[in-house]
């Protein structure tokens, strides 16, 4: 994941890359390309989310998508 600043208003965007491992029947790996938008101040809340999670399988943090 990446963070990065869009315009000089200040809007962001959240840049994801995921890909699994190729399957042995067709070794080939999936992979998925994802641009949210999401608004600044939800970065902080985000976070501290991270922070305070444990590492317990199943946990987990999320962002808040923009609403344009």
């Amino acid at each position: 994941m990446s963070f990065q600043c869009v315009d000089s208003v200040g809007h962001g965007v959240v840049l994801a890359r995921m890909r699994a491992e190729a399957r042995i029947e067709s070794d080939e790996a999936e992979s998925v390309f994802l641009r949210i938008p999401i608004e600044a101040a939800s970065i902080d809340t985000f976070v501290a989310n991270l922070k305070s999670m444990g590492t317990a399988p199943g946990t987990k943090a999320c962002i808040q998508m923009a609403e344009h």
